[in-house]
């Protein structure tokens, strides 16, 4: 069976896919900072970063499911070719390959934000890879282990160079204006080997525009000194959080 949608024909695969929203702005980050973009957040995650809203935004109950016939009529609707899948962790969906194809078949642009925690060979156009960093630990979180599962699990080296090898990609590291985070950053990119430095940008961690504004004149300074590219966070920048607003 198939559908016509703004002159693509698409064939219909009757998945049902669980999202936790789906909306149009600009992407923020990255080196497509400022193109248009349709945001397609899914659900779950393999990590638990103390410092994630996500979790705390998106519940269970807020997520819905879409069919792909939808989900395609939808993102026709924004008239906008550059989708961002992002999380959550959208390479523990076990219909992600599927749901890229079909996005890729219908003329799109695909960036996938991962934490590059899990390998999945997936058609999209850029990986846009963000490795966590050791202050990203459970906050109030009184079991050891349950640190050491983290601290475990935030870095996968093999996936990190999977990426490199395969994809176009970006490697975007959140840190604090702390030289430690810069030397973690450093270590990382010893790991890794190979790699491009033009695509490696630090971010800095942020919630809200007032926290932004605090931190990233230091943060820039740490990059210079240590020969990093630094990258803005231009969401919070133009409309903060929603307290700001």
């Amino acid at each position: 069976m198939f559908f016509v949608s703004n002159k693509y024909v698409v064939k219909e695969r009757k998945m049902k896919i669980k999202v936790c929203e789906i909306f149009k702005s600009i992407q923020g980050e990255g080196r497509l900072e400022g193109v248009p973009s349709v945001l397609v957040r899914l659900f779950g995650c393999n990590l638990n970063c103390g410092w994630c809203d996500a979790k705390y935004r998106f519940p269970l109950e807020k997520s819905f499911e879409i069919t792909d016939s939808d989900l395609i009529d939808r993102l026709f609707s924004y008239n906008c070719k550059n989708i961002v899948i992002t999380g959550g962790e959208p390479m523990i969906n076990p219909q992600i390959s599927e749901i890229v194809d079909l996005l890729k078949g219908s003329g799109f642009h695909i960036t996938i934000e991962t934490n590059a925690t899990v390998i999945k060979k997936v058609d999209c156009d850029l990986i846009s890879m963000s490795p966590k960093l050791s202050h990203s630990i459970p906050h109030n979180s009184s079991s050891q282990k349950i640190i050491e599962q983290h601290n475990k699990a935030r870095i996968n080296l093999e996936a990190i160079r999977f990426f490199i090898r395969d994809f176009d990609y970006q490697i975007k590291f959140v840190v604090r204006d702390r030289m430690e985070d810069f030397e973690e950053v450093k270590n990382i990119l010893n790991q890794i080997g190979e790699y491009d430095l033009l695509k490696v940008l630090i971010m800095p961690l942020a919630s809200s525009r007032a926290q932004l504004y605090k931190v990233q004149k230091h943060i820039v300074r740490l990059c210079v000194e240590n020969g990093l590219r630094y990258a803005n966070r231009l969401q919070l920048q133009i409309w903060g959080r929603n307290s700001e607003e």
